[in-house]
């Protein structure tokens, strides 16, 4: 399998099985739902060529919406924490660690519904 059908099937229970990948979420999609892209692919070379590992960053966007008793931030945060868990415990992912996001990537309106989760995952 590929890291994205392995993040994919982990993530296969998130906000109502809604997770995309950036730029393909239908326009009816309710939230909360999560995007994701990969923002490094870096394969290990040596002198003969290919190592046979790959080290591939993706970032996990969480969007919320208010509810009659919930921010959408706090749903956002919520659907992180739903994320970080689903990865933490999927068999398919064991070489990934969490890394930080730049806070330089999104404005603060942006911030008020969606929260970011980044991922480092080391993969064949």
């Amino acid at each position: 399998m590929s890291i994205q059908s392995d993040i994919v099937t982990a993530l296969a229970a998130v906000a109502g099985g809604r997770v995309y990948p950036a730029g393909e979420v239908p326009e009816d999609a309710p939230l909360p739902l999560v995007t994701y892209r990969r923002i490094l692919h870096a394969p290990v070379m040596t002198l003969t060529g290919y190592e046979g590992t790959t080290n591939s960053v993706f970032v996990f966007e969480c969007w919320g919406e208010t509810t009659g008793s919930t921010s959408a931030k706090q749903v956002a945060l919520d659907t992180a924490t739903a994320v970080i868990a689903a990865i933490d415990a999927a068999a398919g992912l064991v070489n990934k660690y969490r890394t930080d996001v730049s806070g330089e990537d999104y404005d603060a309106e942006t911030l008020e519904t969606m929260e970011p989760v980044q991922y480092s995952f080391w993969h064949a």
